[in-house]
Order: structure tokens, then C-alpha cells, then sequence
């Protein structure tokens, strides 16, 4: 049978390696080692890859990634008259304001409408 004394001894040593574990991994994940990270990342091997990636889609099925590029096209060649308030403000601002008279008798025939209920 082991001993009391083994088993603490053998609890301390698990706890020491616990300990040494989150402490690798408290340096590892803190923000300035993040932050190093990023900045030691090479843009261009990842553009490469990016691009690799994409032109082996393309190639897989053409006729999918050419009708999302026209699609894509033809929206900015769409938006490209529109003046650029009109494009913050998105479709509801391409409604026509009616004119006065024809609000203030929608707003009178609505009333008309409610008395006879």
C-alpha cells in the first residue's frame, strides 16, 4: 500500500505541473503575445494562399463563381448612378414624397373612414 506521504507528495508534484501549465498558457494567450502574433504574420504567403484557394474553386465550378461576379457587377454598376445620399439612405429613400394635397386627403378619407366604424 503507498503511504500518506506519497500520495501528498505525489498531489504537490501534480499541482506544481498544473501550475507550470497555466502559467505557459497565461504567457502564451496574453494580449501583447497576440498582439506579436499579428504582426509577425506574412501577408504575402497569405494572399498567395488566398489566392490558390480561390483559383482552385474557380476552376472546380466556373459557372457558379461567374454568375456571383456578374451578380456582384451588375449591383455597383446599379448603385453607381445613384447619388452617394440616396445610397446611405438606402431603397426607402427612393420613394417619390407625394404632394401635400394628395397626403391631406389620404389623411382625410382615413378619418372619414374611422367616424363611420
Amino acid at each position: 500500500m503507498t503511504s500518506s506521504h506519497a500520495l501528498q507528495r505525489k498531489a504537490e508534484q501534480a499541482r506544481a505541473r498544473l501550475s507550470e501549465s497555466l502559467g505557459d498558457l497565461s504567457t502564451q494567450f496574453s494580449p501583447a503575445a497576440m498582439v506579436g502574433d499579428l504582426l509577425t504574420i506574412d501577408y504575402d504567403k497569405a494572399r498567395q494562399d488566398v489566392t490558390r484557394f480561390l483559383s482552385k474553386q474557380v476552376r472546380g465550378n466556373p459557372l457558379a463563381y461567374a454568375l456571383i461576379a456578374a451578380g456582384v457587377g451588375w449591383l455597383l454598376i446599379s448603385e453607381a448612378g445613384e447619388p452617394l445620399s440616396k445610397l446611405r439612405l438606402g431603397r426607402a429613400s427612393r420613394r417619390k414624397r407625394q404632394p401635400a394635397k394628395a397626403r391631406q386627403r389620404r389623411v382625410s378619407k382615413a378619418a372619414t373612414s374611422r367616424r363611420r366604424a
